[in-house]
């Protein structure tokens, strides 16, 4: 080979490295190396890619196909460095069918859920059930059928809901299937979380975890527990689990009441819990007995089991379930907890002093 052939053919391989360099730059342009949060349908994804890549191009590196009905934002024609989003978004179409007895409702919409296809056709979805969980997200060609439900406590999405001849009762106490009262909220919902003392039409309840109990007017214990859960209910929610709504309510009574003395001597006969009680719910202030009276009520109202209130003559606090809480001592001292303590914990009160069999300084709720 001549040194001219020589040269053409170096030539030639130059032009093909620089003509592979330039469809490689095209492929995959420069930029700074970047992770973009990707939600696909409700999904986050990570995309690896460079800030010079168009958002089709980032789809595609985190293995997400597009259509022309989808929705993405922001456009995939854009390239990333010249937005200001901080994720993309992919919102994908569906054209699906819910299905109630004979009637086919055909409806098309962009990154929804089951529970929001069943509104668009129309359907209030606590009144029905259906296979899927109303949070999925729906798909292309997806068929949801729905199924009326007549009466008693059915559940709906995870949710509880109670019927009477296929209608949604709400804000009612009714009978479950085991013959116990139970409590309805205004969404027709059976709440296993939800403590209150709630008024219907003329009656009061008391509702424990769900559980209702209706309340005798002439009862002063009953009517202690039923101010003692409206103030569980000021303080708590039904997401909480037993333990934190006892710390929440444990912070609570701490501050939202006044420290007292309102019974000088102190107030010692049988009922003295139900009476010293009422100075935190009624008066909205108290002693250490009342404190502590008023506590083991809301610790009652919340569902604990084995409540006592204590005192020793000289002191009060409150018993669950074995364990000291002491919130009025705790506003004082912080050398202890205070709170869910043993009797075997050291402490700076003689909490074993209750312990010498006198009925009065031990009164389980």
């Amino acid at each position: 080979m001549n040194s001219k052939n020589m040269l053409k053919r170096i030539l030639a391989l130059a032009m093909i490295a620089v003509m592979l360099c330039f469809s490689g730059c095209l492929g995959a342009p420069s930029g700074e190396p970047i992770k973009v949060n990707v939600i696909d349908n409700g999904k986050k994804v990570e995309a690896e890619g460079n800030d010079g890549m168009t958002v089709g191009q980032l789809l595609e590196r985190a293995g997400i196909s597009v259509s022309d009905k989808d929705i993405v934002s922001p456009k995939t024609d854009v390239v990333w460095k010249n937005t200001s989003a901080e994720q993309i978004i992919v919102q994908h179409y569906a054209k699906v069918v819910v299905a109630l007895n004979d009637n086919n409702t055909v409806v098309e919409l962009c990154g929804a859920t089951v529970a929001q296809a069943i509104a668009k056709a129309g359907y209030d979805v606590t009144k029905y059930q259906y296979d899927f969980k109303g949070s999925d997200y729906i798909t292309d060609g997806m068929v949801i059928s729905l199924q009326e439900v007549e009466s008693g406590l059915v559940e709906i999405d995870g949710k509880k809901y109670y019927f009477e001849n296929g209608e949604k009762v709400t804000n009612a106490v009714v009978n479950d299937e085991n013959g116990s009262y139970i409590y309805i909220n205004a969404d027709g919902a059976f709440d296993e979380g939800f403590c209150d003392g709630v008024k219907i039409d003329e009656d009061q309840w008391t509702v424990i975890n769900g559980k209702a109990t209706k309340v005798n007017p002439d009862s002063d214990f009953d009517m202690t527990l039923y101010r003692a859960t409206q103030a569980v209910a000021k303080c708590t929610d039904s997401s909480m689990t037993k333990e934190e709504k006892i710390k929440a309510g444990f912070d609570y009574i701490r501050t939202a009441y006044l420290e007292g003395v309102l019974h000088d001597p102190p107030y010692l006969e049988a009922d003295w819990p139900v009476v010293v009680a009422n100075d935190i719910f009624v008066y909205g202030k108290g002693d250490c007995y009342s404190y502590g009276a008023a506590f083991a009520f809301m610790l009652k109202g919340m569902g604990c089991e084995e409540v006592y209130a204590c005192t020793t003559g000289g002191h009060g606090w409150a018993e669950a379930e074995e364990l000291v809480y002491d919130p009025e001592w705790s506003m004082h001292s912080d050398n202890y907890a205070y709170f869910a303590m043993t009797y075997e914990e050291e402490c700076d009160v003689n909490y074993k002093a209750i312990f010498d069999g006198t009925d009065w300084k031990h009164v389980k709720l």
